[in-house]
Parts: structure tokens; sequence; C-alpha cells
């Protein structure tokens, strides 16, 4: 059983249940990280344009971002699969459209880990909980690199997948990087303050630089 905003669940109930909370969450994301665009420009064909845009580069930052919590945690023999938190999913939505689409509330679920010894009553390492959530933001930090090199290519639509790439995956990188409650930051730091500190601050740093630009 997971606790995660209030939400109770537990992990298994069908083979496509995990691809459920993570399609739903996906959906969600795609919705507040492109919604200060689409205010901007309603009902249009270039607002599908972006929402479509958006929807592969969150669907490829997010999913890759659980995707690596998942399968570390199966590298240590550990179950796990990701799980949608309806009041994370609720709360990113009205913090998004209060804010007219300025600020991401970007949990909207978690990967959920069962450790492999815990009917014996042991659990995780800090080590291995460290590393197992720190491989998260690195999956984005290396996915911001990537789309930043397209920025430089003198194609105008990929320059602008690039900058949208760099920015989304900066901050779903900052985001879960921030040390408190169930967020990633909180397990890296509570393993190893250095490598949370080589992780935060030029996440932090960066994605405050593309603000301010």
């Amino acid at each position: 059983m997971l606790r995660l905003f209030g939400d109770v669940y537990s992990i298994g109930g069908g083979k496509y249940t995990e691809l459920f909370h993570l399609f739903i969450s996906w959906l969600v994301l795609t919705f507040i990280f492109s919604l200060r665009f689409i205010i901007s420009e309603p009902l249009s064909l270039g607002t599908l344009i972006i929402f479509g845009i958006f929807g592969i580069i969150v669907g490829t930052g997010f999913v890759l971002h659980e995707l690596a919590h998942k399968y570390s945690a199966k590298y240590y023999g550990h179950f796990a699969e990701f799980r949608m938190s309806p009041q994370g999913l609720a709360l990113a939505l009205i913090i998004s459209i209060a804010t007219f689409g300025q600020f991401i509330f970007a949990a909207p679920g978690a990967t959920v880990i069962i450790p492999r010894g815990s009917i014996f009553g042991f659990g995780l390492t800090r080590r291995e909980n460290g590393i197992i959530a720190a491989l998260g933001p690195i999956t984005n930090l290396i996915l911001a690199g990537v789309f930043y090199i397209l920025t430089f290519l003198n194609i105008p639509l990929l320059q602008s997948i690039g900058n949208i790439g760099l920015f989304v995956n900066l901050w779903l990188a900052a985001f879960n990087l921030i040390p408190i409650g169930v967020l990633d930051g909180a397990k890296v730091l509570s393993w190893n303050i250095i490598i949370w500190a080589l992780l935060a601050i030029p996440s932090w740093a960066l994605v405050i630089y593309l603000i301010l630009i």
C-alpha cells in the first residue's frame, strides 16, 4: 500500500493498469504544460499542433523518468509500478488553471516500489532508494541536453521543439529534486547531499534562467 497526497492504493490489478495510470497522468501533464499557450490561442489549428508537440515531449520526459525509476528498482530486485494520484492530478490542474499555466505542479503520481524482502520486514536501503530516485531527474537532464542540441539547428520547427523540450525536461528535473515529501529530491538528499546538490542546484538555476530570459 502507498499513501501519496492523501491517496491510499496498492499496486497490481491487471496487465494494463500501469499503462492506464501513465496515460491519464501524461494527458494531465500535457495539458498543464501547454495551458499558457492554449490560453493565448484557443480553439485553433495552432492549439492542436502545440498540444501535439507538448504531448510528444511531455510523454518522452515523463514516461522515461518513471521508467528510469521502475527499471532501476527492478535492477535491485524490487517490484515497481507507476500509479497516478487523483489528489496529485487534481492539485496539478487547480494550480495550473489558477496561475494560467505559469506554475506547473509536476507530481501526478509516483513509481511505487515494493522491496523484495518486504514480507520478511526488509526494505530498500537508503543508497538504493537514493539511486533509484536520482535516475528520474538524471534522465530528464540528459533529455534536456538532447533537446538543447535541436535549438542550434537552422530549422524553425526543430528549434521550437528544442526550446520546449529543454524547458519541460529541466522543469521536471528541477521540480522533482525539491527535497520535500515523496519527491525524488528528499530521497536523494537523505542518501547523499553532494549528489543532490550537484543535480538540484544547476537544475534550479537553469530553470530560473530560462524563465527570466
